[in-house]
């Protein structure tokens, strides 16, 4: 199954999802979301001129896995 076939699966389970990522594990695909308001990962680096970049991002959920072998969609509780 491709990432593309897998992007189709969410638009169709989740229409409300516009905002996701697709990573692939073992022969599952999950699908995460950025949560809003929650941050994450923040990286700090410097230019050959000295100046100082931050960049963070949000920290995300898992909200469907889609298993590879048969495209059986699953989606995951929200706590």
């Amino acid at each position: 199954m491709s990432e593309s076939q897998v992007a189709g699966l969410v638009f169709k389970e989740s229409p409300q999802t516009t905002n996701f990522s697709c990573e692939f594990k073992n022969g599952v695909w999950e699908i995460l979301e950025p949560q809003k308001g929650v941050w994450g990962v923040a990286s700090r680096t410097t230019n050959a001129e000295g100046k100082i970049f931050v960049r963070s991002t949000n920290a995300t959920r898992v909200i469907l896995r889609v298993y590879d072998a048969d495209g059986t969609v699953e989606p995951v509780a929200t706590p």
